[in-house]
């Protein structure tokens, strides 16, 4: 099961979502601009084996990285994929 979280609906985010889908992962959709302390208390009480975020605008590439951060703060293991027009140069 994986945790998805769209920062901004972009064609990245739809291609990772039916991609988990197709190898038969139940996927939680967050919905968009969801707030970090909603994404790790969902991910830990669904016991996510993966999140996935997603940004199309420089502002989530910042908000991305805060979540990382809480994350490693708080010391949870779950692995991270980021993506999304803002990590590119």
């Amino acid at each position: 099961m994986c945790l998805s979280y769209s920062f901004t609906i972009c064609l990245e985010a739809v291609f990772i979502y039916h991609s988990f889908c197709c190898f038969v992962c139940r996927v939680i959709d967050l919905g968009v601009m969801t707030p970090c302390e909603k994404i790790l208390q969902t991910a830990i009480a669904e016991k996510a084996d993966i999140i996935g975020l997603s940004g199309l605008i420089t502002p989530s590439l910042d908000e991305m990285i805060h979540v990382a951060r809480e994350m490693e703060r708080q010391g949870l293991k779950i692995p991270l994929l980021i993506g999304g027009a803002t990590t590119s140069k």
